[in-house]
């Protein structure tokens, strides 16, 4: 890929989720259901469909993804990356990194 292509990338935050005692596991709450489907409608109003999206393992991140990409005109490739579950910036850019060149929108 040319260092002239414009790439995006679209960072999403899990929705309000309930609280309990295994954070991996919490589900959304009801406000974060009805918030990740709004997220998903305004993307598409915006015209913003991925190429690819990396989801983090977290329930609660798959439940808010699942509702926003019902939105989406199509759903795109997504990948359930468990590295991405509490991932510092030095790793989550190490994920980054292994995106393919074919992927301009993550």
């Amino acid at each position: 890929m040319s260092v002239d292509t414009l790439r995006r990338i679209v960072l999403v935050r899990h929705a309000k989720a309930e609280w309990g005692d295994n954070d991996h596991e919490r589900p959304l709450a009801d406000r974060g259901r009805k918030d990740a489907s709004a997220a998903g409608h305004w993307l598409a109003g915006a015209g913003i469909t991925p190429d690819l999206a990396l989801v983090t393992t977290a329930a609660r991140s798959r439940e808010t993804w699942k509702l926003i990409v019902s939105e989406l005109a199509q759903r795109p490739e997504t990948v359930y990356e468990d590295r991405l579950y509490e991932a510092n910036l030095d790793e989550l850019i190490a994920v980054l990194n292994e995106t393919s060149d074919d992927v301009n929108s993550l």
